[in-house]
């Protein structure tokens, strides 16, 4: 992508090492993903644990949550090794975070500044910053350098990253937004070349992104007044083989309150660019979703619609309409509810949600967006007691451009998104649980069963790089304030992947996945704590995707200081 990463590379580690200013990321990613002004100061993870998207991959979400205002929290920041070398996100349970220390709004001012080093001659540095400089005003900052290098075979990685976000308040009218840069350097980490022949710069490849992004918000504060918001987000992003990408999305919604019920409407402009030295091609996507909620006979939920425009690129429809009806009933005192759901949507794909979710995807990948036909969910949720909560649904969604990640036809090191036009339908059977015997000890965990039918497409005849069955349980422990401890189990049954290579049109059992991972933070005093990770502890060289095998045992320690 970019020659001079070297040099940036430099320039990022001196900002974290001298100063704590950067940028809030204006995501592009599927709907589901937080839209820019939602939070201000969030949990920070200086390296995040990274799981397979393997159950996220069949792009099914959980049942709607009721809105809520994110406030603002202390950061928990504590290192954490990368099990794997890939953005993949992480499947995450549904439930509450483990991990989050809340503080009260006139404790928010924090400096965070950290390190650790770790086998694979990892080393990360990073900066925190979060300053409530009043009631109505909030900065925050952070800046990130991790890097691991190894033998070839093993690849290298570098993440780095500085941004910068604020919110301020100015009586019934509010500001936010914020600007972010970052750069990945992933080299086609882990690839299992067999005895192909290669060269240390075709393994190769980065992304560089930036975001900006900004909202205004207005609130009448009155019982049942109006409430609007309106904001625009920007982001340019690259990779090494000179593949651009620049998305402008504006961005709007209103609410009004009535004795019934509140009326609201969400609205998104959505243009896309994307270009290399040869080529250029557009994209424009428009959505409105119009919905009103109620509460009524007890039964709570919302009816409405979901609606979208989108340029006929490898789409035979331009125009879409999902229903969009959600609702749910307790069946006894806040012990069991029933609720349904009845939905759908346009799912956005872009050249930089693909580098995000495959960081060894192809640089002129095929662009068009998956349409979730109908969504159906059914399901029970609710609290045995104080200590125990539980979420069971079945879940039926169709699709159609439903996307497979393939090897690709000229390089089996790199993947393309294989969009099949005919309806994928994929059942799906998810239960969780949350166990909280007291402040000290705390456990969560899902499973989830699949089936899918894939049509009758030449190509794809399995779906390909998803299981049948995902199971994680996470769970931590408190010794007295001082010391806690984290475990985390997480196994997948065994996937199929395809190669396109060379014409070889061949398929290859992936095998099933299992991880142990355990962390650890002793607090020393306020201003002083330390952590040490296992990552992989059973050694496992599980694939993430065809080709490539992830990293096996790992030990991460860190530390980390408030200096404020």
């Amino acid at each position: 992508m970019m020659r001079n990463s070297t040099l940036k590379t430099i320039i990022l580690l001196f900002i974290t090492l001298t100063a704590c200013t950067g940028s809030v990321s204006a995501q592009d990613a599927p709907a589901n993903e937080k839209k820019s002004g939602e939070s201000v100061a969030e949990s920070f993870d200086i390296i995040s644990t990274l799981k397979p998207k393997i159950s996220d991959a069949v792009k099914i979400d959980v049942i709607p949550e009721k809105e809520n205002i994110s406030a603002a929290q202390k950061p928990d920041v504590a290192y954490k090794t990368q099990p794997i070398a890939s953005t993949v996100k992480p499947v995450k349970s549904k439930l509450k975070s483990l991990s989050i220390d809340k503080s009260l709004l006139s404790e928010l001012n924090h400096l965070y500044i950290g390190a650790g080093i770790g086998n694979y001659s990892n080393f990360a540095l990073s900066a925190y910053y979060n300053s409530l400089r009043s009631k109505d005003q909030l900065i925050t900052a952070d800046a990130l350098l991790n890097s691991g290098n190894g033998p070839l075979t093993n690849g290298q990685f570098l993440k780095s990253t500085i941004g910068l976000q604020g919110k301020k308040s100015l009586g019934k009218n509010a500001f936010s937004g914020g600007l972010r840069y970052s750069l990945l350097q992933n080299h086609f980490y882990g690839y299992n070349h067999d005895s192909e022949s290669y060269t240390r710069d075709a393994l190769k490849q980065s992304y560089s992104n930036f975001d900006v992004n900004g909202l205004y918000t207005y609130s009448s504060g009155d019982t049942g007044g109006i409430k609007a918001s309106a904001g625009l987000q920007f982001y340019n992003f690259q990779d090494r083989y000179k593949s651009s990408e620049n998305l402008f999305s504006i961005i709007g919604k209103a609410s009004q309150s009535f004795s019934a019920g509140i009326a609201s409407a969400n609205l998104q402009l959505d243009i896309i660019g994307f270009s290399i030295p040869s080529y250029s091609v557009n994209r424009t996507i428009f959505r409105f979703d119009p919905r009103f909620a109620f509460s009524a006979y007890g039964i709570t939920g919302y009816a409405g619609l979901k609606t979208a425009y989108e340029d006929p690129v490898q789409s035979q429809k331009s125009f879409h309409v999902y229903p969009d009806i959600y609702a749910e009933y307790p069946l006894s005192d806040n012990t069991i509810s029933a609720f349904g759901l009845l939905s759908g949507g346009l799912q956005r794909n872009t050249f930089k949600s693909f580098a995000l979710e495959n960081n060894s995807i192809v640089s002129t990948p095929p662009l068009a967006n998956t349409s979730n036909s109908i969504k159906v969910q059914l399901g029970l949720k609710g609290n045995v007691n104080s200590s125990f909560n539980y979420l069971a649904y079945l879940d039926y969604s169709s699709f159609k451009n439903f996307y497979y990640y393939l090897n690709s036809i000229a390089d089996r090191k790199r993947f393309v998104p294989y969009f099949y036009s005919g309806a994928t339908n994929i059942f799906r059977i998810h239960a969780e649980g949350g166990l909280e015997l007291n402040e000290a000890f705390r456990l969560n965990g899902h499973i989830n069963f699949y089936s899918y039918s894939v049509g009758t497409d030449p190509v794809i005849k399995n779906p390909y790089q998803l299981p049948n069955l995902d199971v994680l349980i996470t769970g931590t422990y408190a010794f007295e304030s001082k010391l806690k401890i984290g475990l985390e189990l997480y196994g997948a049954s065994k996937r199929q992947g395809k190669s396109l290579y060379n014409l070889e049109n061949k398929e290859r059992n992936i095998g099933g996945l299992f991880d142990m991972n355990l962390s650890s933070i002793y607090t020393v005093s306020k201003t002083l704590s330390v952590n040490l990770d296992l990552k992989n502890i059973l050694n496992q060289k599980y694939e993430l995707w065809n080709f490539y095998p992830v990293r096996g045992f790992q030990i991460f320690g860190g530390i980390k200081l408030n200096l404020l």
